[in-house]
């Protein structure tokens, strides 16, 4: 009988012991108040940069770029009618790699979606209607930077004038990008930027005196590229291209298209200027992001 307490007792001792050896789940870590300040910074804002004055390559935060299209053509049809699919990626994929801004994609919106108004830079795939292009002139009032693949100036001015009562040649105008332009210096030194033989200085439209439109195929597309993308019946630069007589999207002339844009940020000069224009549309006074931006800690 004793010998078999003296068990019980022992069984009773090893599985007290064993119980306590068993480990306690550790806790997450608490966030830190930082920390907790950029997951709402990120649901807040499209885009928060931090900027330290006279260092303009330690600028830092985080950047979302979207595609706008008119509600009659429909999100699916984005990656197909205006400008290329592989702007934006490549666009992205340009500034993360040479800046601390993490740049990312913004949900495809149409030009109605009031969310407009938050993206810091938008890249048009069609024309507005009427109704969107009074939201489009109030984007651009608002701080907004447009690179426009295609849409033209008519589209602008038509809107600035009578949605925005600016009178074109004062308030609003086009002008070719003076050598001096801040545009050229915001991230890399780059003086101006000379164009290829038979290519467009770069030109941008003006709102109020900042900055507000720029075309991207005028940034850096060799002369060679231009002729490929204008050597077909019926295309149109900066448009998709289309079978002659037809508004189907020819796939052939499509994939060449697209390796033309690709071959495009092979060129360093045109990754540079692409990280310029983008930190400078986020820096600028008045822009959508320099309400939110922050000095450097």
């Amino acid at each position: 009988m004793k010998r078999s307490c003296h068990r019980l007792l022992g069984l009773s001792l090893a599985v007290g012991f064993m119980s306590g050896c068993i480990p306690a789940p550790i806790p997450s870590p608490t966030p830190t108040s930082e920390e907790q300040e950029e997951r709402l910074n990120r649901e807040r804002y499209q885009a928060r940069i931090r900027v330290i004055p006279g260092a303009p390559q330690a600028i830092s935060g985080f950047l979302r770029i979207g595609r706008v299209y008119a509600s009659r053509m429909g999100s699916a049809a984005v990656v197909s009618r205006v400008g290329n699919p592989r702007d934006l990626d490549m666009i992205l994929d340009t500034i993360n790699e040479y800046t601390e801004i993490e740049a990312d994609f913004a949900p495809d919106l149409p030009y109605s979606d009031p969310r407009l108004l938050d993206l810091p830079i938008i890249i048009p795939q069609s024309e507005p209607n009427e109704v969107e292009l009074e939201q489009l002139t109030r984007y651009l009032l608002e701080g907004g930077f447009v690179l426009d693949p295609g849409l033209g100036t008519d589209v602008f001015r038509e809107g600035l004038e009578k949605y925005g009562g600016l009178v074109w040649g004062q308030d609003a105008w086009m002008e070719t990008l003076p050598s001096d332009h801040p545009v050229f210096n915001s991230f890399f030194v780059l003086g101006e930027v000379r164009p290829s033989a038979g290519q467009p200085s770069p030109r941008g439209l003006f709102v109020n005196g900042r900055l507000a439109v720029l075309n991207f195929e005028t940034l850096g597309m060799r002369e060679e590229q231009t002729r490929a993308e204008v050597s077909r019946p019926g295309q149109v630069p900066g448009r998709a291209p289309v079978s002659p007589g037809t508004e189907t999207v020819d796939p052939q002339l499509l994939r060449e298209l697209d390796a033309a844009h690709v071959d495009r940020f092979r060129d360093i000069r045109f990754e540079k200027m692409t990280v310029n224009v983008v930190v400078h549309a986020l820096t600028q006074e008045g822009s959508i992001t320099s309400r939110n931006s922050t000095g450097g800690r």
